[in-house]
């Protein structure tokens, strides 16, 4: 199947806008992949096993008398010689730290990433999950997830996983703040003086996470998601297990494992991203389930969240970011072998998103879309998550419109190719 694709290269503000042990570091666990490391579970790491205290007594002289207390043979507990302390096995857990019932901690070790420590039994985020199938999205740059919520909202049966090729750390608000705007609602992205490189991506990584957290509210089958996150090296995967091989810009991704959903950040650059790279950050996302770091259940399907449209004069918003060509052009081309279809997020009037210009385009309206994106009267206050973790990165605000025939960036209405 042939689809032209136009390479325009051009700086936009921000995506969708107009224009071992681990250490941890800023709330994110550094860990080997496959590497079985402490969690962040609220344990002290530096807690060691308490041995027994032994009492001996009171002691009491003087010139003319000279009397021992010792104690009561017959007593046990804290502070006597008979207490026996509980174990971890006594107490059934492999896990945290705990009253020994002789006065001391007893410390039950911690648990491999990303497993957390629970009333003493280790358990990864996603043990309890009652999704059925992992469904990838891949998200050019935080805040395109907005783009393709159609196809990830109201999902009681997938375990959403989104894959965020880029930081978007080549934003043109992050010098500084060029949309923020406190007094109608938006949130900081962050507290620093530093705005550029990877200062810029460590803002846009807050940022969606916040937007995350609220949108999963609203949804109500998403969270909770985004609370613990790790450092991932994907060098450090087990020698044999297939994968795309290219050059990359970067090996390490954070994940933020979840219940019912987790989230991935690679950094590959913004406006730069290769096909090569989005082939390769794919197939290593698809290696976690036998690594731990996802729930092992079978894969659905792909979807490109970002919007490109390069087809003129057929009453669509012609928008073409390079990194998210490249992306449609991955689930475009190779067929990654989920079973179900590759979708990418297009223009309504799109011929290849019409029924029958590919075997399984759609359209969808969102229905999340009203909260995500809700302003308030007046002056427009920023009441949706989108508006108020989003809005730095426009100078005004984040437009609402009912369908992609409205030059605006994010639509209720909203298209898909699909293919393979």
């Amino acid at each position: 199947m042939a689809r032209a694709w136009i390479s325009l290269v051009f700086l936009l503000p921000g995506c969708g806008d107009s224009s071992g042990r681990p250490t941890v570091t800023d709330g994110v666990t550094t860990a080997t992949a496959g590497t079985a490391n402490t969690s962040e579970s609220g344990d002290d790491p530096s807690a060691t096993s308490a041995g027994e205290t032994t009492s001996t007594g009171d002691s009491e002289s003087s010139s003319d008398t000279s009397t021992t207390t010792t104690s009561d043979p017959t007593a046990t507990g804290p502070g006597t010689t008979d207490c026996q302390p509980l174990t971890c096995a006594e107490l059934t857990a492999e896990c945290g730290e705990f009253d020994d019932t002789c006065g001391n901690t007893l410390n039950c070790g911690d648990c491999a990433e990303p497993q957390l420590c629970t009333a003493g039994q280790c358990a990864a985020p996603f043990a309890d999950t009652e999704r059925q199938q992992l469904n990838y999205l891949v998200v050019a740059h935080p805040d395109d997830e907005i783009s393709g919520w159609s196809l990830i909202e109201k999902s009681p049966g997938n375990y959403a996983v989104f894959i965020h090729m880029t930081r978007g750390d080549a934003t043109g608000f992050c010098a500084p703040f060029g949309g923020y705007q406190p007094d109608v609602g938006e949130a900081p992205p962050g507290n620093t003086d530093d705005y550029q490189g990877q200062a810029c991506a460590e803002l846009r990584i807050g940022s969606a996470l916040a937007f995350y957290a609220g949108a999963a509210e609203i949804d109500g089958f998403l969270g909770p998601i985004g609370e613990v996150g790790y450092t991932l090296n994907f060098d450090d995967l087990p020698e044999g297990t297939p994968g795309f091989d290219c050059p990359v810009s970067s090996t390490e991704a954070r994940i933020y494992p979840g219940k019912n959903a987790a989230i991935i950040f690679f950094d590959m650059g913004d406006g730069d991203l290769t096909q090569c790279e989005t082939e390769w950050a794919i197939s290593q996302t698809r290696r976690l389930p036998q690594m731990g770091w996802l729930p092992q259940l079978p894969e659905y399907s792909l979807i490109a969240t970002g919007y490109y449209n390069m087809v003129e004069g057929i009453n669509c918003r012609v928008y073409a970011h390079p990194d998210h060509r490249v992306i449609h052009e991955a689930l475009w081309e190779t067929d990654f072998g989920t079973p179900g279809p590759q979708w990418g997020r297009t223009c309504r009037e799109d011929p290849d998103a019409k029924p029958g210009g590919t075997p399984f385009a759609r359209v969808e309206v969102t229905e999340d879309y009203d909260q995500i994106m809700e302003l308030g009267p007046g002056d427009f206050y920023r009441i949706g998550p989108a508006q108020v973790y989003y809005g730095w990165l426009m100078p005004d605000y984040w437009e609402l419109g009912e369908d992609d025939t409205d030059e605006i960036s994010f639509n209720k209405t909203q298209a898909f190719w699909g293919v393979h």
